[in-house]
């Protein structure tokens, strides 16, 4: 969802050719499924596109490939700084 709304600021604010956006969980879960259905359901009706969006684990090569990494709250926040080479 945060990626979702990411993107859509995004391109509003004209910047997609300058900025990439991804999302990656911390903990294993079905890795390559689309979003939760409910998590859909609410994206759509806000207007907020899903894309091809699947989910994928994070690995010790996105701090060498993104910027700026972002934790949602305090578990994963702990989590990719034990990862975090």
């Amino acid at each position: 969802m945060a990626q979702a709304v990411t993107l859509q600021m995004i391109n509003q604010a004209g910047l997609s050719r300058v900025v990439q956006v991804d999302s990656a969980g911390t903990h294993a879960g079905r890795i390559k499924s689309k979003p939760d259905p409910r998590a859909q359901t609410i994206l759509t009706a806000r207007g907020y596109a899903i894309g091809k969006t699947r989910s994928r684990q994070v690995t010790e090569r996105d701090f060498d490939h993104y910027d700026l990494i972002m934790a949602m709250d305090e578990g994963n926040l702990s989590y990719l700084q034990r990862l975090c080479p």
